[in-house]
């Protein structure tokens, strides 16, 4: 009995883990980002306003047309007294009409506000694009990250068991009379160190994979793929600043944005001073009715009492109470504030690429340094090491060369992956595809 409960325990083990890993979606970064275009709010909310942008279009669109209507009313009179005529106190009237009326002349405002609706659809358009650029930024980042905290695990991993490896062989030195038992300790104690250093850094890990998966408003685990870096991606030589930006101008959806509130600012001014402008429209009518008063049947009621009326309306503004002017002039005013939002947005783009730029030149730099530091330090530990292992060098010596081994490599770690990301979001800015390889 105890064998076939433990068989059972165990099958639903593996049944629970098996289960858990099918719910883990493993993805790189391409797919992380077309996956968040899919299925993110902010760009779905974005997408939603673009199709709000579409039905204004229609609709100004429409304004251009005839419209069509029909009306009717039916009504029903009584009479206290008995008439003369000695027709019923009761009577009953129906009328019929169909109208029509359309603007033949309003300044051009009606063309006007097809183009400023049509404007307005490109802005909202471009919000969507703005919206993934903002989550793809984002992805890439956390994505490095997670990369970075990846390779963390793995250094403190290996100096885990580093650590452990002489932890033993200083057992044998202690038991040997060699070192000390307080020198033994003194390693013990950095081991445990160690220990609480991989674990918060598999902590981190957790942590840079729960905000991407929070990201990509995904509920299930994630495992993402690990690209192969060499250190050739790492140090790779970058393009000119100048050309850096230009090739990044179209990226920047602010910019075009701006440029478009610029036309969208000048289309309001020209509606503005159509108020000046007289509006002609002519309208259309079909009428006809019947009463129950009358000798005549239904049908000739309705023929007799058919006439037809057109019209032609002219509306001359004369005095507005400075309406038109004070429209006028906030166009004026929107105008100047989006060409400054232009100008605002160029220095934005620029000091983003420029920043960078600069990171990335920087971090390269670093990388180049941290990875000598880090060659240099591993063969000063194990100098030390083999000292220590002969009773030349202290307990504090070793902890002390491998405690610099450990910062070098998280130095030379920290430099590579933010030089990558760096790259990678330039290679973004610049429209061209990312070359992380899998």
């Amino acid at each position: 009995m105890r064998r076939f409960i433990a068989l059972v325990v165990i099958l639903n083990l593996c049944s629970y883990a098996f289960s858990q890993q099918e719910n883990r979606k493993t993805m790189n970064l391409n797919e992380c980002i077309e996956y968040a275009k899919e299925h993110n709010l902010t760009v779905k909310k974005a997408k939603l306003t673009y199709e709000q942008s579409q039905v204004g279009t229609y609709e100004a669109r429409q304004a251009l047309y005839p419209d069509l209507s029909f009306s009717s009313g039916q009504n029903l009179s009584y009479y206290n007294e008995k008439q003369s005529s000695g027709l019923d106190k009761l009577s009953y009237t129906g009328s019929y009409g169909l109208n029509s009326s359309v603007t033949l002349y309003n300044g051009g405002r009606l063309r006007k506000n097809i183009l400023q609706s049509q404007k307005q659809e490109e802005i909202s358009r471009l919000e969507i694009k703005n919206s993934e650029n903002q989550i793809t930024v984002a992805i890439i980042q956390y994505y490095v990250e997670i990369l970075f905290a990846n390779e963390s695990v793995n250094i403190q991993d290996a100096i885990l068991k580093l650590s452990e490896q002489q932890l033993k062989r200083s057992e044998a030195l202690m038991k040997a009379g060699s070192i000390s038992k307080a020198d033994y300790a003194q390693l013990e104690s950095q081991n445990v160190s160690y220990k609480y250093q991989l674990v918060q850094a598999k902590n981190s890990l957790q942590k840079s994979k729960l905000d991407l998966k929070q990201l990509l408003e995904l509920t299930d685990d994630i495992d993402i793929v690990i690209p192969r870096i060499s250190d050739e991606d790492v140090v790779a030589p970058l393009q000119s600043l100048n050309d850096i930006y230009k090739n990044s101008y179209d990226y920047f959806v602010g910019i075009t944005n701006s440029k478009n509130n610029i036309e969208l600012s000048k289309l309001s001014r020209s509606i503005a001073k159509a108020g000046y402008y007289p509006t002609i429209s002519l309208n259309a009518g079909l009428n006809t009715g019947h009463s129950s008063q009358s000798t005549l049947n239904l049908m000739n009621q309705l023929k007799s009492g058919f006439f037809e009326s057109v019209g032609l309306n002219i509306s001359v503004p004369i005095f507005s109470r400075g309406q038109n002017k004070s429209n006028v002039k906030k166009a004026d005013i929107s105008i100047q504030q989006s060409e400054l939002e232009l100008a605002l947005a160029e220095k934005d783009a620029w000091k983003i690429i420029e920043t960078l730029y600069l990171d990335a030149i920087n971090n390269q730099n670093s990388f180049i340094a941290a990875k000598a530091k880090v060659s240099s330090q591993e063969i000063s530990y194990q100098l030390v090491e083999e000292k220590f292992n002969l009773g030349m060098k202290n307990t504090i010596e070793l902890m002390t060369e491998r405690n610099n081994l450990l910062t070098a490599q998280q130095e030379m770690l920290q430099s590579k992956f933010q030089a990558i990301m760096s790259k990678e979001l330039m290679l973004f800015y610049q429209l061209q595809p990312l070359d992380l390889k899998y």
